[in-house]
């Protein structure tokens, strides 16, 4: 029997690598095929190269560096139909 084909693609920014491992982890038991970016400006790299990606979940908090709103502000304007998620641990995530 083969494996059902994924739901989608989504590429899971995330600084944090034990969170990113778990995150990753839920989202492919859930049927997403996920591509791992350790941070904003690698999460750029994979969409510059065209890799097929349905939506971008980000956390908010990745130092040093671009912050996942900063990410999100980015990809709204080169890939405007790109579906994005800003997600934090933290109870109140600052924004600039």
């Amino acid at each position: 029997m083969s494996d059902p084909k994924p739901l989608g693609v989504i590429l899971l920014v995330e600084d944090e690598p034990l969170v990113r491992l778990v995150v990753a982890d839920i989202l492919m038991d859930a049927q997403f095929r996920v591509i791992e970016a350790a941070d904003a400006e690698e999460a750029l790299r994979v969409l510059k190269a065209e890799v097929d990606v349905d939506v971008v979940l980000s956390d908010v908090e990745m130092p040093p560096g671009m912050n996942g709103y900063d990410l999100a502000r980015r990809i709204h304007e080169n890939w405007p139909s790109m579906g994005i998620l800003v997600a934090s641990g933290r109870g109140v995530a600052a924004s600039r």
